[in-house]
């Protein structure tokens, strides 16, 4: 004979806790203390105990399927902030359904409705560099629908969001390069239409102004997010007549293509050019001369993306709110660290 399988009323029976105390702890309600939730997770593991997604489906009206929406899956910054997201969601009791943009918004906004006819129960999403579907994700988050961005926001949409302050990480990245001599910075942004890429202009601007050191306009080029037009940009920069002295890029694929141009070109970094990255990917360590990056707690902001996800689908009605993350100046050789 099997053995007979084991049910919640069993676990609060054994635990001595109501039924409703027990299921808020297998679904990591926030309502629950920590170590309830751990009491009741171990017991579950010893028994063997699974929850039903298909019959939880039915009583509450969900699919327990959380959608995410990312610009590139392969990139290393974004599967680490996916990575985040499941180790909340999945104990959590829920399934994810991903899907990449190609920092395309027509894409983009294909996966975004089939996700949603798919009937996830939310989405959690970071932006590519051309949404423009706007009104789509207000028409979702006005019938209660909730999304959650991160990173790479929107601020045309009144929704949660995970971010750090890109104007303080620019501000940062530009005042350590001028503390090391810098005196003609020029940077490589992200696609202007995101605001993370509108923010940094706006950190580096301010650096400057704090140090007494002029902008230069054609120095602050609209590189994008793909490394590929870098060199081109680098090669167009070190032709002028008083070329740079240090650079700021998007992130640290954009800052290593323009290391291995400048390298190529025989200029020496960081004597003769200083260079630093954003995201502090571990390519960082590999190049040589090492990269200075600013790094994002992208994991940790990929878990309270889905703690923001997990309260809502608790209590509908709560309001939209951001969450902002420090980041860290990492120094290495590329700077003269």
């Amino acid at each position: 004979m099997l053995p007979q399988k084991k049910t919640i009323e069993d676990l609060a029976r054994e635990l001595n806790l109501s039924k409703s105390t027990v299921s808020r702890a297998l679904h990591d309600s926030y309502q629950i203390g920590e170590d309830t939730k751990q009491k009741v997770h171990s017991l579950a593991d010893k028994w063997g105990f699974q929850l039903n997604p298909q019959a939880r489906g039915l009583k509450t009206h969900r699919s327990f399927t959380l959608g995410v929406v990312v610009p590139e899956i392969a990139h290393k910054y974004f599967s680490s902030a996916i990575s985040g997201i499941q180790q909340v969601v999945l104990p959590a009791g829920y399934n994810v359904l991903i899907g990449q943009a190609n920092e395309s918004a027509e894409q983009e906004y294909k996966v975004v409705r089939q996700l949603v006819a798919s009937r996830v129960d939310g989405l959690i999403m970071s932006l590519s560099g051309q949404t423009y579907y706007h009104e789509y994700l207000q028409a979702l988050l006005k019938d209660g629908f909730p999304v959650i961005m991160f990173d790479r926001v929107s601020d045309e949409v009144d929704c949660s969001k995970v971010i750090i302050d890109h104007e303080a990480a620019a501000f940062k990245a530009i005042e350590h390069l001028i503390e090391q001599g810098c005196r003609r910075i020029a940077h490589l942004s992200g696609p202007q239409v995101l605001s993370i890429a509108q923010n940094r202009i706006k950190g580096i601007k301010r650096a400057l102004k704090a140090h007494d050191l002029p902008l230069i306009p054609e120095f602050l080029i609209e590189n994008g997010t793909n490394p590929e037009h870098t060199p081109s940009h680098i090669e167009w920069l070190m032709q002028q007549p008083n070329p740079p002295d240090g650079i700021s890029c998007f992130n640290d694929d954009v800052a290593i293509n323009a290391l291995l141009t400048l390298k190529k070109a025989g200029i020496p970094v960081p004597d003769k050019v200083k260079i630093i990255g954003f995201n502090n990917e571990k390519e960082c360590v590999v190049i040589e001369p090492n990269l200075s990056s600013i790094e994002h707690p992208v994991v940790e902001m990929g878990k309270e993306a889905t703690r923001l996800f997990l309260k809502y689908i608790e209590k509908p009605n709560q309001k939209p709110q951001t969450i902002v993350f420090d980041t860290s100046l990492i120094v290495r050789q590329s700077t003269g660290g």
